[in-house]
């Protein structure tokens, strides 16, 4: 799922290398180009969430439509909704009533600004970089504790993977504490050269509201069709 504290990475500004390699800079600049060009598509698509936080994982196939009314978007498609536990249906609300509509799919948010970031490493297909989080919004704790690395596929120009990881607690509310942290995404292309968001794997743990908690999902996303939306509908989808 796309977390709180990865809707606030994708407003940051991300630094450049310290070890320059002129092909994944260029690369990187082409990517978010691209991106700002894709971020008006609307997309139909399967989201399959899987809650593995129990010992028995609790999963969900659902197709969201931006066509659809507003409420309506989210279709489930396994299990029924008659087989469902009163827990799983609250659960199932929860992922409904998330921010898991088709703007998340693309990485047009995320800006860059090549100063201070360090190049971890590079082969012929792909570069990493360790980013350092700059964002006003976010507490200075919770960004010193924060580890993100961005992964760029140099021959197709796209961000392939987006990973945070914590290494410390920290407070993402004054309620909450974080003892561990961390979240990866993955990114391909599709058929037509849009580049999407693929798959997300989520863990953390720590007390939230004085009670101890521990979660760990991962969501894939799949079966996607660029539609049409009329203006209603679009803003209903936002």
């Amino acid at each position: 799922m796309r977390s709180t504290v990865l809707a606030l990475v994708f407003a940051i500004i991300v630094a450049a290398p310290s070890a320059a390699d002129d092909i994944a800079e260029t690369a990187v600049t082409t990517a978010l180009e691209k991106a700002k060009t894709q971020a008006a598509i609307r997309w139909a698509f399967t989201m399959t969430y899987t809650d593995k936080s129990e010992e028995t994982p609790r999963a969900y196939k659902l197709r969201y439509d931006p066509r659809r009314e507003k409420g309506a978007q989210w279709t489930l498609l396994e299990p029924a909704l008659n087989a469902l536990s009163k827990e799983e249906k609250k659960a199932l609300k929860s992922i409904q009533k998330g921010e898991n509509s088709d703007d998340m799919l693309v990485y047009d948010k995320l800006n860059v600004d090549f100063k201070t970031a360090t190049l971890l490493n590079v082969d012929d297909e792909k570069a990493t970089y360790l980013v350092p989080l700059v964002s006003e919004d976010m507490p200075k704790k919770m960004r010193e504790a924060i580890r993100m690395e961005v992964t760029v596929n140099k021959a197709g120009a796209f961000l392939e993977r987006v990973r945070l990881t914590a290494d410390k607690p920290f407070k993402p509310a004054p309620v909450a504490k974080l003892e561990t942290f961390s979240q990866v995404q993955d990114y391909a292309p599709t058929a037509d050269g849009a580049v999407l968001l693929r798959f997300s794997q989520s863990a953390a743990s720590g007390k939230a509201v004085f009670k101890s908690f521990a979660s760990k999902t991962t969501t894939e996303y799949s079966d996607f069709e660029r539609v049409e939306v009329s203006a209603p509908a679009a803003a209903s989808g936002q």
